[in-house]
């Protein structure tokens, strides 16, 4: 699988799929934790992996 930026893999390696998700952070507020910084391409691959995942980071 290409680690090379703006290169298509059909076989991505979990190394990858993990390094999608930088920049994800978890705000606690008052007992309250919120998601932060969770971009379009992110969502496009919580998607993916499924309702579980999205449930997480919504």
């Amino acid at each position: 699988p290409s680690m090379v930026k703006n290169k298509t893999t059909t076989k991505p390696t979990a190394r990858w799929v993990f390094l999608k998700f930088e920049g994800i952070d978890t705000l606690e507020l008052d007992g309250q934790s919120f998601i932060t910084g969770v971009r379009e391409h992110q969502r496009r691959l919580l998607k993916l992996l499924g309702q579980l995942y999205e449930a997480v980071y919504s």
